[in-house]
């Protein structure tokens, strides 16, 4: 499939809506800025957006965009609005399970939706479905029963072998991993994540998202769990945009030289490299990812992610 028209435009948005915490007023698009807008066809564009569960992050740049027409904005501001409300909603509900979870002795690591939305320039915008917390595996147990306190009950059906989904009684599902993805086919990678998690409980902080401190993983295992999250989509049905937009917003931070070598050393351990090249240089060509942010990563001279880009795009959010 080549990139239409409508996708290089939703790119091009993208790439706007990942750097600004504003609206930008009267903003005007033009043929310098690398793409038109004649002939767009703009249901199609929200339909590609919506499906990749990126049509909030498109409010700043387009509210003030004169040529986009007005429908369009207003779908993209009822979006935001609801994924705003709904943010705060598992927020809240996330930052009550992890401190239960603390009295009781368990250390706890929160994972992707609120750890990867404290990236972004704003992150209300960024949507989230559930809430994923990392616990060791001598902790589950313990851990579900905790969170049955706040009401929790555990899913009839548990769809995964190494997390256990529960739901709120407002109807939020929670998932308590004890592994930092679901096990692959390669039985060396599952050992090898087997011995990482201590390492991981073991590096974690107190970042604030939202006005609201919860513990997270530091920088490098952080980047090393949305990694493999994608891989594991990847190989089975693909993923979509929002998987690398988390990716950009990520790496523009100022990470810490020892945590750079941290991510670097995971992925090279694990021999992952070369999937970690692929996904940043799609996030450097398509989504304007700064060659000064991860020059340290020592991307190969000659690597293309024109076919990488074109199967995120037809994949959408979590696969076909």
């Amino acid at each position: 499939m080549e990139i239409g028209k409508e996708e290089k435009l939703l790119l091009a948005l993208l790439n706007e809506g990942l750097r600004v915490k504003e609206p930008v007023e009267s903003k005007t698009l033009s043929k310098a800025d690398g793409h038109t807008l004649s002939g767009i066809d703009w249901d199609k564009l929200e339909n590609t957006a919506r499906r990749h569960s990126v049509l909030s992050l498109l409010c700043y740049p387009c509210l003030g965009t004169e040529e986009i027409p007005e429908k369009f904005r207003t779908s993209v501001q009822k979006e935001a609005r609801g994924i705003v409300l709904q943010n705060y909603h598992l927020l809240l509900a996330g930052r009550d399970m992890v401190e239960l979870l603390a009295e009781s002795g368990i250390p706890t690591a929160v994972l992707k939706g609120a750890a990867a939305a404290r990236s972004y320039p704003e992150p209300e915008l960024r949507k989230a479905g559930d809430i994923d917390l990392l616990v060791a595996p001598e902790c589950l147990e313990e851990a579900c029963k905790v969170l049955e306190r706040l009401g929790c009950r555990a899913a009839q059906w548990q769809p995964a072998l190494h997390h256990v989904a529960l739901w709120t009684a407002d109807g939020i599902e929670a998932e308590v991993h004890t592994m930092l993805a679901e096990p692959f086919d390669n039985e060396q990678m599952n050992l090898y994540l087997k011995r990482k998690l201590p390492e991981c409980l073991e590096h974690m902080s107190r970042r604030q998202v939202m006005g609201v401190e919860l513990p997270m993983l530091d920088y490098g295992h952080h980047a090393y769990e949305l990694l493999l999250h994608m891989l594991q989509h990847f190989l089975r049905s693909g993923f979509g945009l929002r998987f690398l937009c988390d990716w950009v917003v990520l790496w523009r931070e100022d990470i810490p030289e020892a945590e750079q070598k941290r991510y670097l050393g995971l992925v090279r351990e694990s021999r992952l490299k070369g999937f970690s090249d692929m996904v940043t240089a799609a996030c450097r060509d398509y989504l304007g990812l700064e060659e000064s942010r991860i020059s340290w990563m020592e991307l190969p001279a000659r690597i293309s992610a024109k076919e990488f880009i074109q199967e995120v795009l037809e994949a959408e959010e979590f696969g076909k």
